[in-house]
């Protein structure tokens, strides 16, 4: 790593860290030499990051104190990624879950479960800001750590379907969270087959915002008072309007093949789930 590059991560560290609240100023300089350490060699070990043990201790006392939270760290950076976004003409908001194993760590405790229910560690909820013009990440706009709660043993589905929290909740609350854009930009959460969800829609549609979402399920949509049809299928009946040409990678047994992509598009009436309380009861035109 030559002069100029760590200069550009210890401008980093500054700008992104210089500003966290953490009560005590010496903290906060503590927090900005330490962060451009691990921009360093992010991939490495804590100890190999801070390069001597006296550092490494220093920033495990750094990261035990109380004021020293998540949200409190993360906080400056949030905001200049909104302030970035808010200065785009359109922005897109990807969301995802990353699950982090600690099945290793035996004796950690405050995890959860993961994977195929063996393993164990936590999940992060992330948005990230993408310019789609110039394909540039603006920064992380939301993040949210937590935990799976087991489900209580012997469940029943209708009993599910009335539980007050919901994991998938998550997804709202990054929504609600991040907000409503200036009227200048154009902000379209994104999201994979999980995003799927009615109140993921509202929760969209109530920040005046957009939303594109890999469809998971074959909703009931609205084609006349007499008569209901499905998302799915309303949708593969739209004549293309484009066409993409798509190189599908070699995986799971699959080989590599060429292939291409049809761009359709039109407008439906979704109708609410008819069996979740939860859900909103008001039909949604996409």
């Amino acid at each position: 790593m030559n002069a100029q590059e760590l200069l550009d991560l210890k401008s980093w560290a500054e700008q992104t860290f210089g500003n966290v609240q953490l009560h005590d100023l010496r903290r906060t300089r503590r927090m900005v030499k330490a962060a451009s350490k691990l921009a360093e060699k992010p991939l490495d070990s804590l100890p190999a990051q801070m390069h001597a043990w006296k550092e490494t201790k220093a920033l495990y006392r750094l990261l035990d104190e109380p004021d020293v939270t998540f949200p409190a760290l993360m906080h400056p950076h949030f905001h200049q990624t909104r302030e970035r976004a808010n200065a785009s003409p359109v922005v897109l908001l990807v969301q995802d879950t990353t699950d982090i194993d600690l099945s290793h760590r035996h004796k950690i405790s405050g995890v959860g479960q993961i994977g195929n229910e063996r393993g164990r560690g936590f999940f992060v909820q992330t948005v990230l800001a993408v310019c789609p013009e110039h394909r540039e990440v603006l920064g992380c706009i939301a993040q949210e750590p937590f935990v799976r709660i087991p489900a209580p043993e012997g469940e029943q589905r209708h009993e599910r379907r009335k539980r007050a929290a919901r994991e998938t909740d998550v997804w709202m609350r990054q929504v609600r969270h991040i907000g409503t854009p200036r009227p200048a930009s154009i902000w379209v959460h994104v999201g994979d087959r999980g995003a799927d969800i009615f109140p993921f829609f509202h929760a969209c549609q109530a920040t005046q915002t957009h939303f594109l979402v890999r469809a998971a399920q074959n909703r009931r949509v609205e084609h006349s008072e007499e008569e209901i049809r499905y998302s799915l299928d309303r949708a593969r009946s739209w004549p293309s309007q484009a066409i993409r040409p798509l190189e599908v990678p070699a995986r799971h047994g699959h080989k590599a093949r060429s292939t291409q992509v049809h761009l359709a598009f039109g407008h439906m009436t979704l109708l609410p789930p008819r069996l979740d309380p939860r859900q909103h009861k008001e039909p949604l035109t996409v």
